[in-house]
């Protein structure tokens, strides 16, 4: 019988994503760009309003 050895998370990470559909991992990924990258943009606007 073969049993998969799951040493690395990313491999089974990645697996999973291949099986559910990688667009929804792209959607994902993307909307936690867009949040980050607001978040990063408010505290820029934040800094800049206390100069």
């Amino acid at each position: 019988m073969y049993r998969p050895h799951h040493h690395h998370a990313g491999g089974a990470l990645a697996a999973t994503g291949a099986a559910t559909g990688n667009q929804t991992f792209q959607i994902l990924l993307v909307a936690l760009l867009l949040f980050v990258g607001g978040v990063f943009l408010l505290r820029l606007s934040h800094l800049r309003r206390n100069d």
